[in-house]
């Protein structure tokens, strides 16, 4: 069996990627068409902004609106709120047709939860500003909410500001923050258990030694309140001056063991999480961003080497990479990513040739990930000292080998010389 792995080393390497890699998501620009117009728009990054910016002016309009427009349908409004929200109404209904269109499979469509969202915000919207008009106006009845109180409506347009989710896809920093946040909230949640578990030890203690006192009966009567008055007052410094001043003109032993919490939960255990917070925060960001640049440099390789590829077989020679290395903007992005492009150049020769001198092509994912490979913060593991031990002792076998070889045929050269030189000996003594 093991043998049998020498003899596919590479062919169980993929597959072993192949089971440890994570499926990648289609995107919902690779399940629109490949030509025509409608993906064409709603591709464009005209298109993509413009909607952004409808969508922040609309949750904009919605605070003008909830402070005048005191009516309670949309029929009663003033002219200007009515124009507006058809306007709102009708850009969206478009936006989302224009994206309906793009899909090469239509019932893709369900299967992009993006799409799916607007879907549903524009068929609630649709729903209001359109729908329930026409349907009082055939009934000839008022334009009210069918499940209650019409100010239900204008609670539901509240579901309209979850579009500005979308923006977070056009700003980095903020998808940084919010899953640096959803990282950490397993040791946030850690701290926030043990911070109970103080506090009701805590509570404990204070609500027994402040027993039959008007500052226990005022902060401390029962576990639960004492528990809410250490969190407010000597955890998050609510009034802390007042609470420490009514406990000290009693009992300076709780003041004593309200300060002791002090530095346990405030000073100790909030500055922990303060740590745990930014820790986590800066080792995301730092991920985040070198995942961004490996993007960038990916794409621009990815490109020149394309367009370098003059066999189309969608593999990189080492005469093609010789010419990557000849453009400006694809070195320069390297260097920007931390890997040295003088460096690349040393790496040919194990990239493309194998042992005997023959030499390989390489498929453009795996030449971009040996490159990507050279970044200067990259240090030696077990699995890289391994590598290069598996590579070097067969050559040295080799080498041993052959110098073995070598000392034999000068050992035997050597007798050959010593049998000559003892018959030049005897021929001398003969004459």
């Amino acid at each position: 069996m093991f043998a049998e792995m020498q003899d596919h080393t590479e062919d169980v390497k993929t597959n072993i990627r192949k089971s440890l890699s994570k499926p990648e998501g289609v995107t919902t620009f690779e399940r629109y068409h490949h030509g025509g117009a409608w993906q064409k728009i709603a591709k464009h990054p005209v298109f993509e902004n413009t909607t952004l910016g409808v969508i922040v002016l609309n949750a904009v309009w919605m605070s003008i609106d909830t402070d005048w427009n005191k009516a309670h349908t949309l029929p009663e409004a003033n002219a200007i709120f009515q124009i507006v929200e058809h306007m709102f109404c009708t850009y969206f209904s478009v936006e989302l047709f224009v994206r309906f269109m793009a899909f090469r499979n239509k019932c893709d469509g369900f299967k992009d939860a993006w799409f799916v969202f607007d879907s549903f915000l524009v068929v609630m919207m649709v729903s209001e500003t359109w729908l329930l008009l026409i349907f009082a106006a055939l009934l000839n009845v008022e334009a009210k909410f069918p499940l209650g109180n019409a100010s239900v409506l204008r609670l539901l347009r509240l579901l309209r500001l979850s579009r500005l989710v979308r923006m977070l896809r056009s700003l980095p920093e903020l998808l940084i923050l919010i899953k640096a946040m959803l990282i950490a909230m397993t040791s946030v949640s850690y701290v926030m258990v043990l911070l109970t578990i103080v506090t009701y030890v805590f509570a404990i203690a204070c609500t027994q030694l402040s027993a039959d006192t008007e500052m226990g009966h005022t902060y401390f009567h029962n576990v639960p309140l004492s528990m809410y008055s250490l969190i407010c007052y000597a955890t998050f410094f609510d009034n802390l001056a007042s609470f420490t001043d009514a406990i000290r003109a009693e009992n300076l032993f709780v003041l004593f063991v309200v300060f002791l919490f002090i530095c346990i939960a405030s000073l100790t255990l909030m500055n922990m999480l303060l740590g745990v917070l930014c820790e986590v925060i800066s080792d995301v960001a730092k991920e985040e961003v070198e995942t961004m640049h490996k993007a960038i440099i990916t794409e621009k390789m990815m490109s020149v080497a394309e367009a370098l590829d003059t066999n189309e077989n969608g593999r990189i020679s080492a005469q093609e990479f010789s010419e990557v290395f000849r453009n400006a903007d694809a070195m320069r992005a390297l260097e920007s990513f931390g890997v040295d492009p003088e460096g690349c150049v040393d790496i040919v020769s194990p990239l493309f040739y194998r042992e005997d001198g023959t030499e390989i092509d390489l498929p453009f994912e795996d030449f971009m990930e040996s490159i990507l490979e050279l970044h200067h913060e990259n240090t030696a593991t077990m699995s890289d000292i391994k590598f290069l031990w598996s590579h070097i002792m067969p050559r040295l076998d080799h080498l041993v080998s052959s110098v073995n070889a070598i000392k034999e045929r000068v050992k035997r050269i050597d007798e050959k010389m010593l049998d000559l030189l003892a018959y030049v000996r005897a021929l001398a003594r003969d004459y």
